[in-house]
């Protein structure tokens, strides 16, 4: 007895009675499609379709739609920069092998900038090592992420005051977006903090302005979203 074979939907029905049940089923909207401006939509980039649709609700919805896929793909397959300079770079080594095993988390360190989307420096940064890191950095592709991983890293740790040839923290080089002190800070340490950063991914919009020399917009489109709520829910209180 073989086993019977659906059909897909296309070849069950006309084009025509598609785009009607389509219509019926989306309260009218498609009936409103402009054609031609929905072929200009097609060739615009993806972030300036969403900063433009994400005031009306249905927009709202596909903007959501869109951050979720997109920003579960970069927080599950980070591809950080190997930057170990000092002791802490042990530690990083060790979070990257078998015990605690990196990759289940989609992540594997590259060794060329233009294939990575974060930094992690681990251990002391001197001034003659400043130059080559910000160099390195700003050959990463946007979106990009800094970690600092360890005290020195974070603000030059027992190295501060004496030593005149160390950088006195690496986000006066570069930004930084997650901070681990430690000396040295262990591998969940470090864990610790590649899972905050897959939170700060997943935080991000395709409706936020963009991001410029790794400085991260001060307006959100899921903060600006949940004034909104806010309000609203604020008037609803007040009737």
């Amino acid at each position: 007895m073989g086993v019977r074979r659906r059909r897909p939907i296309g070849e069950m029905l006309t084009e025509e009675e598609l785009w009607r049940r389509l219509d019926a089923a989306l309260q009218g909207v498609a009936g409103r499609i402009d054609e031609e401006r929905l072929k200009r939509l097609v060739g615009e980039p993806l972030r300036k379709v969403a900063r433009r649709v994400s005031e009306n609700p249905l927009g709202v919805v596909f903007v959501k739609v869109a951050d979720k896929v997109l920003n579960t793909g970069r927080a599950c397959s980070l591809w950080p920069l190997q930057f170990g300079l000092a002791c802490c770079a042990i530690e990083m080594m060790a979070t990257g092998a078998a015990r605690w095993d990196l990759e289940r988390f989609g992540m594997f360190f590259r060794s060329t900038p233009r294939q990575a989307d974060a930094m992690i420096v681990a251990g002391t940064v001197t001034m003659k090592m400043a130059p080559v890191l910000e160099r390195l950095y700003h050959q990463m592709p946007e979106p990009r992420y800094v970690v600092a991983l360890g005290n020195c890293a974070v603000s030059g740790g027992r190295f501060y005051a004496d030593a005149y040839s160390v950088v006195k923290g690496v986000d006066r080089i570069v930004p930084v977006d997650i901070y681990i002190p430690g000396c040295p800070p262990r591998p969940e340490s470090l864990v610790w903090g590649l899972l905050r950063l897959h939170d700060v991914i997943r935080g991000e919009s395709i409706a936020d302005p963009p991001v410029v020399e790794g400085r991260r917009p001060k307006e959100h489109f899921y903060k600006r979203l949940r004034g909104c709520e806010g309000q609203a829910s604020e008037a609803d209180g007040h009737e």
